[in-house]
């Protein structure tokens, strides 16, 4: 019992260090993908662009690197775990080459712990907390599909806007809700079996990608309100 009691902790620790720097690599990310759009910029801006590009990559190899460690060790802890306890008869633990057509409750919240900096269960479906910003993530079990939404306030986008988000980006859908507020979801078909690192990777990218829609809506309303197009209508921010 000792033993489990041990790996039990010190599994939890990992957990919480694993998650601690998906923040810090989301935005390494976001960082990145903007200073690789940089090529129109003149040679000084370009050589500071690149300079950004190297910096965001060196920290996110850095980063991915322990991340490597930390889940190799997070694994042989929940192995002591998982050796040691007592399986129920009705228990399943996908292995790393099995396929995934359904998820319960538990697991989409362990899904979403993985990935994300913060995760919450809700009435439905779990809260996900990415960097500071927000969106909810769904299983309906029904039609095995896997869903995120999130959700913006206070930006001014138009459909043209939207068409064009929609076309330089993939894994995730823009479009505007009834009140003319920016919405963005994802959707993964789970029925015809999906691998684990499929879904992490699903829901990682997720986080990167609400983080890029955000930081390049605030840069769109700085450039209205520097070239005089639009005047500010109250803080920026995002709902649920």
């Amino acid at each position: 019992m000792a033993t489990l009691g041990c790996a039990s902790g010190r599994s939890d620790e990992l957990a919480r260090l694993f998650q601690e720097n998906q923040a810090t690599l989301i935005q390494c990310q976001v960082d990145l993908t903007n200073a690789s759009r940089d090529a129109d910029l003149s040679r000084g801006q370009r050589e500071i662009a690149e300079q950004s590009a190297d910096q965001a990559n060196q920290s996110r190899r850095a980063i991915e690197k322990e991340n490597q460690a930390l889940r190799a060790s997070l694994a042989q802890a929940q192995s002591i775990v998982q050796d040691s306890a007592q399986a129920s008869p009705s228990s399943h633990h996908a292995g790393k080459d099995s396929l995934i057509r359904d998820l319960s409750s538990a697991q989409l919240l362990k899904l979403i712990s993985l990935e994300s900096t913060e995760a919450k269960p809700l009435r439905q479906g779990v809260l996900a907390v990415f960097g500071t910003l927000k969106s909810q993530v769904v299983y309906h079990r029904k039609n095995h599909v896997l869903a995120s939404i999130a959700h913006f306030s206070g930006f001014h986008v138009d459909l043209t806007g939207v068409n064009q988000w929609n076309k330089e980006h993939r894994f995730g859908r823009l479009y505007l809700d009834d009140e003319g507020d920016i919405v963005i979801e994802a959707e993964l078909d789970l029925e015809p079996g999906v691998r684990m690192e499929a879904l992490r990777s699903w829901v990682r990218n997720f986080g990167v990608l609400i983080n890029l829609l955000n930081r390049e809506l605030i840069e769109q309303e700085r450039g209205k309100r520097r070239g005089g197009a639009r005047k500010g209508r109250g803080a920026r921010t995002q709902k649920m």
